[in-house]
């Protein structure tokens, strides 16, 4: 039997995702969300003494993810993920040993605007043309990878 390993979070995006492509052409996207939380730190329930903190998580998406947020992803936009999370070890390119935690997406969708901007309503992004949505979204000659078949989806060239 399989324990559960579903992880939903909503945060805003902290930089514009990074497209790569894996050896086997396999499409990969990566961003990272901000999550906010508040509570009263007071041991008075009649106190309201509100702290916050935010805390940053790595989203890797794959495939059909990886094309949605291509698409529709940019800093500042409020976003749910659901999914998995993911620890893994790898070698850094200095030959140091390093863990990575993140969250493998199997959703990814749109909530909210950065403040003072609207998000386009589903109408108008449902007549804009691919090549409109797709115009800012070039993907760097130096992400594109030679290599063999056979890569795994940890193979994550965000090393």
């Amino acid at each position: 039997m399989n324990d559960l390993n579903q992880v939903v979070l909503t945060g805003r995006i902290t930089r514009d995702p990074d497209i790569r492509y894996t050896p086997s052409g396999k499409k990969t996207a990566r961003v990272s969300i901000a999550v906010n939380r508040s509570w009263n730190a007071s041991k008075d329930p009649s106190v309201r003494d509100w702290k916050e903190e935010a805390f940053f998580v790595d989203i890797t998406a794959w495939t059909f993810v990886a094309d949605k947020i291509e698409k529709s992803a940019e800093k500042g936009l409020r976003v749910l993920v659901t999914g998995r999370l993911s620890i893994r070890d790898y070698t850094a390119g200095d030959g140091t040993k390093k863990r990575a935690t993140e969250i493998v997406a199997s959703t990814f969708e749109v909530i909210g605007a950065p403040q003072g901007r609207q998000i386009p309503s589903a109408e108008h992004a449902e007549s804009m043309a691919d090549d409109d949505l797709l115009k800012d979204f070039d993907v760097p000659e130096e992400s594109l990878q030679q290599g063999g078949a056979g890569t795994e989806d940890h193979d994550v060239p965000f090393n």
